[in-house]
């Protein structure tokens, strides 16, 4: 729960109520020039600065990398109805993909570690917010609105 800015930890009862202790501990975040590490005691996630691709996403418990390759990479395929109506994509489609340029990194940290990301192409923008929470196995990967 967030209040006035700052992330609290509540365990309430249904229709409940329980006094609001702030939490200790949280994601770790680590940077340097090229690489951007976000972590907590269940996984560690790096990613990529320059191109905003997920290098690795590392489940501590298991000992393993969860990744077989980058992740989170954009292409965008441009859509021009020829001989047909929209919606029909031509076959040699994969030739003409483009993809969108980073254009923004910004890190938060708290109790939980939030990454925010944004890419651009022509004009249009994506961006994207990963949160790794502390005490947490999951990670969240959305795609909020501006």
């Amino acid at each position: 729960m967030v209040f006035e800015g700052k992330t609290y930890k509540a365990k309430l009862p249904p229709l409940g109520f329980a006094p609001l202790l702030k939490a200790e501990g949280g994601a770790l975040t680590v940077e340097d020039e090229r690489t951007l590490v976000v972590e907590n005691q269940y996984l560690r996630l790096s990613l990529d600065k320059h191109t905003g691709k997920i290098t690795s996403l590392y489940d501590k418990n298991h000992s393993r990398e969860v990744l077989s390759a980058q992740s989170n990479e954009f292409v965008f395929y441009e859509n021009i109805p020829g001989w047909a109506d929209a919606w029909n994509i031509e076959q040699d489609f994969e030739a003409f993909g483009s993809k969108p340029t980073l254009c923004g990194v910004e890190v938060q940290r708290g109790l939980e570690a939030t990454v925010k990301l944004m890419f651009r192409f022509r004009n249009s923008e994506v961006h994207e917010k990963i949160v790794v929470y502390p005490d947490s196995k999951w990670l969240t990967y959305t795609f909020p609105h501006l």
